[in-house]
């Protein structure tokens, strides 16, 4: 989900173990927006915590542990290979095709769901800086 449809941003909440461990490591990244995660069938009740590099989610971490990352068709392949991460049980939506998903119940899997998050934040990051390129240079 684009941070544009989401509508008012509310800070995000604090996370501890884990999933603290994480969320601190993303947000201290340049240019990362978190913000509250709410409940797909209850959204007033926060979740977790998004993460999102201008308007496009990195992806975003569940109160019970799960980390969810938007990330694109090589970054996904490559962590599922790796058995680094696992397809996101909700891929049959076109919406999340490339979604991946790590369940933080070890430092390890917080380790591994960091470096999903970081590889698909480098994504991002080189995106704009090609989408930036290509605007510069048609001026």
């Amino acid at each position: 989900m684009k941070l544009s449809d989401k509508g008012a941003i509310r800070p995000a909440p604090a996370m501890d173990g884990l999933l603290g461990y994480v969320a601190d490591a993303i947000q201290t990244w340049p240019g990362v927006i978190a913000a509250t995660h709410w409940d797909l069938y209850q959204p007033t009740v926060a979740d977790g915590v998004d993460f999102y590099l201008g308007d496009s989610e990195i992806g975003h971490l569940h109160f019970y542990g799960e980390a969810h990352v938007a990330s694109d068709a090589a970054v996904s392949a490559s962590f599922v290979a790796q058995g680094k991460a696992e397809p996101f049980r909700y891929r049959a939506d076109p919406n999340y095709r490339h979604w991946t998903q790590v369940t933080l119940t070890t430092q390890a899997k917080a380790q591994q769901a960091l470096d999903l998050f970081r590889a698909n934040y480098d994504r991002l990051v080189r995106e704009r800086a090609t989408q930036g390129h290509r605007s510069c240079s048609t001026q």
